[in-house]
């Protein structure tokens, strides 16, 4: 098979007719079953989507996949596609990933599948509720809330290789704090998360050597400790995109966000209606969505060190807020018209 030759090149060149749609499918079909590398399989499946065809012969290829390969990208995208093309006949095999499929890869895939609410999914929602279930009661938590750590254990199984869903680090991220809040990392009462220090970095660097825990405990702020590592790794940090399920934790107070990379905030988190304080400081952000402000009770509002070229013109909606800042941006004045907004604030530095 020529070195040239990907499931991209083989739609390209089926779109400018120079291939046969029935080739196509063959191409792709050997560039599956030849690859050893499981980023040409997933890209390979991705591509039938483009190629629109629908036969028994795929349908059995793809289902292969889901049940079948190692890696559990691919089995991800054989989801994604028989979610697309085939989801009669393939929701029985679907059903069956959700019962024996460890990666939180896949799980989230199926998730997302069931949350996208059509008909022939619904006999995949009462598993979907055990597998969602199961992580509230490993973590103390309610099931709505459970879905935010599904998805956050998916991106961490995007890093980490052969990985399955790992619920213990999450009761040690509840014994260290957070020294600029002093609170810890991960903070539960009431069956509810209340208080949420996510830095993607230290999370995942913990969860890959959870043994050092015991020496982490004892440091005043790990966080000092964790980025001098970060520093010295010389660690190219992917942004982190946050999941929209965050909009589940509606009794989060204190949320801080900070050196993540993130460059937009999902828009769900305007449901997050109990914020108090809300530090995004050293990311890449360079707008702010509608929905923080209509967090209401929000008191503490940090964006510094971020992209922003202009003042947030609907801060003022922001009626208990009394710190803010926004020092290190790119902006180079305020409004007029908010000038009275800065001025009735306790703290603010821009």
């Amino acid at each position: 098979m020529q070195k040239s030759l990907s499931p991209e090149k083989i739609c390209e060149d089926l779109e400018h007719n120079l291939l046969s749609k029935a080739f196509a499918i063959e191409l792709l079909f050997s560039l599956i079953e030849s690859s050893e590398d499981p980023d040409i399989r997933k890209r390979s499946i991705d591509a039938f989507k483009r190629i629109e065809r629908k036969d028994d012969k795929i349908f059995d290829f793809i289902e292969n996949f889901l049940l079948s390969d190692e890696n559990p990208r691919v089995r991800s995208a054989a989801a994604k596609l028989i979610e697309h093309s085939f989801l009669a006949e393939g929701v029985e095999s679907l059903k069956w990933s959700i019962q024996h499929d460890k990666s939180p890869i896949v799980l989230k895939t199926i998730k997302a599948i069931v949350e996208n609410g059509k008909e022939e999914t619904k006999i995949l929602k009462e598993d979907l509720v055990k597998i969602l279930e199961f992580i509230a009661k490993q973590m103390g938590i309610v099931r709505e809330e459970a879905s935010f750590f599904l998805d956050l254990e998916a991106l961490f199984a995007q890093e980490i290789g052969d990985y399955t869903l790992d619920l213990s680090t999450y009761l040690l991220f509840q014994k260290i704090k957070d020294f600029d809040i002093s609170d810890y990392w991960l903070k539960i009462e009431d069956k509810h998360v209340v208080s949420l220090c996510l830095n993607y970095f230290n999370w995942i660097y913990f969860k890959q050597r959870p043994q050092i825990y015991s020496s982490l405990s004892k440091l005043q702020d790990p966080f000092i400790y964790l980025n001098t590592l970060k520093r010295l790794e010389e660690t190219n940090q992917k942004p982190l995109t946050l999941p929209k399920s965050i909009g589940s934790l509606r009794e989060l107070k204190y949320c801080t966000l900070i050196d993540n990379g993130i460059k937009n905030l999902p828009p769900e988190i305007s449901s997050l209606e109990k914020l108090e304080y809300l530090d995004l400081s050293w990311n890449q952000l360079t707008n702010i969505p509608d929905g923080i402000f209509n967090l209401e009770k929000l008191d503490y509002l940090n964006l510094s060190h971020n992209n922003l070229a202009i003042f947030p013109l609907k801060l003022d909606k922001l009626k208990n807020l009394r710190d803010l800042k926004l020092n290190n941006n790119h902006i180079k004045e305020i409004p007029p018209s908010l000038e009275h907004f800065a001025n009735s604030l306790s703290k603010f530095k821009i």
